[in-house]
């Protein structure tokens, strides 16, 4: 798991001065620090031991802190959120976000920003494989990887998509769609961890658009049903995959380049 950096008390008291009510211009002034917020918390030697429920009081975002953090921030806090593993190794990638969200105040404040999904955006598509390199050290490129399969499983949810624009939505797709083309052509970029979530990001990601080819297709085959609701080990076969690329490339198509 990704350590958390304990940053300085001040540098989190100053983005209070960025204001809630205009989020994207709050999240422009620090977007290039994606400073996430120091958890207060004992050392992991500490802390570990102890039981799920008992870790959790200890771990959430200070009230004031989470109440005027950029969105951007906001995104980089709930990443390096120390139980954030529950969300990557679950047999429902959908309940598993319910429950992140039930126990940690930084991922229910995520679901509530109306700019969320723009800003899990603009993360992604720092982590969509356009900047990976090969060369760097493993622990590197498997903390680049791990994030990119936390941002797809995250923007995967009904509760980020129903926020997100048509054209948040769009883009998003381009994204996932460029991670997926590099997963084609260079399939050693996907050893662990890979649990399918670049592919459930783009089912979830097309069928929140509306795209009636495959809204249509989705209705008529439950086993895709059963795909689309977390369940992502196993539920489809090759045939419905194939099907699903070809619903996605065919969205791809009708979009600006």
């Amino acid at each position: 798991m990704k350590p958390i950096h304990l940053l300085p008390v001040i540098l989190v008291f100053s983005v209070f001065s960025c204001g809630k009510n205009d989020p994207e211009l709050c999240c422009s002034c620090r977007e290039q620090s994606g400073s996430p917020v120091p958890y207060q918390y004992p050392p992991s030697s500490e802390i570990t031991p102890l039981p799920y429920l008992e870790k959790l009081p200890r771990i959430q975002i200070p009230n004031q802190q989470l109440k005027n953090i950029c969105t951007y921030d906001l995104v980089e806090s709930y990443l390096t959120y120390p139980l954030i593993n529950v969300l990557g190794f679950s047999n429902n990638f959908k309940d598993a976000f319910v429950r992140l969200t039930n126990d940690f105040n930084g991922a229910k404040e995520l679901t509530n920003r109306n700019d969320g999904p723009a800003q899990l955006l603009k993360r992604h598509k720092l982590n969509n494989f356009t900047n990976f390199d090969l060369s760097w050290e493993s622990k590197k490129q498997f903390d680049y990887k791990w994030t990119l399969m936390l941002l797809e499983l995250t923007l995967s949810q009904d509760q980020i998509l129903s926020k997100a624009s048509a054209e948040t939505k769009n883009e998003l797709f381009k994204s996932a769609m460029q991670v997926k083309a590099r997963r084609n052509t260079n399939p050693e970029l996907f050893s662990f961890p890979n649990t399918g979530s670049n592919d459930f990001l783009i089912a979830s990601v097309l069928f929140s658009t509306g795209y009636r080819p495959f809204t249509e297709y989705v209705a008529s085959t439950p086993s895709v049903r059963n795909y689309l609701n977390g369940y992502l080990q196993g539920s489809i076969g090759t045939t419905q995959r194939l099907q699903i690329d070809k619903f996605a490339n065919q969205y791809l198509a009708t979009l600006p380049k």
